[in-house]
């Protein structure tokens, strides 16, 4: 069994394990934020992640509704 099209540099063959960065969460950290290209990366859990958005449901409705209203005068 042959592994053609598999890139042989070294870098290729490097994984990286990133927990989430919250003492004491031992999941696994997918998201992650550098504050430029130039500093490491931290990572979070989706939980204890702190950029994500801050929509709540009443701003969701009504966004939705500004949409759909927008989609009915359009058809006029």
């Amino acid at each position: 069994m042959s592994i053609d099209g598999r890139s042989s540099t070294a870098a290729a063959t490097i994984h990286i394990n990133h927990w989430c960065l919250t003492e004491g969460c031992r999941a696994w950290g997918g998201f992650g934020h550098a504050r430029s290209k130039y500093a490491a990366t931290e990572w979070w859990s989706w939980e204890h992640y702190p950029h994500k958005p801050t929509v709540t449901e009443e701003e969701a409705g009504d966004i939705g509704d500004r949409h759909s209203n927008h989609a009915v005068l359009s058809d006029i």
